[in-house]
């Protein structure tokens, strides 16, 4: 893991986007694998904000 990636504890991020229900999707495969997995809502939600990547991430960590 490069020091530019977020990390969350003993957590490390294996995904990030803007949707949480492609976050919620992911973290389920991930469980289905036998892969703990936790989803981080850090998105911003204030209308009529537009998509803009530093208000908008969702991330999904794994155990390190």
């Amino acid at each position: 893991m490069s020091e530019a990636e977020p990390s969350h504890g003993d957590w490390d991020v294996v995904l990030e986007t803007n949707q949480l229900f492609e976050a919620e999707l992911a973290a389920l495969r991930l469980r289905e694998g036998g892969i703990e997995a936790r989803v981080i809502d850090q998105s911003y939600r204030q209308e009529p904000l537009p998509l803009v990547r530093s208000f908008a991430v969702v991330r999904v960590l794994v155990q390190a």
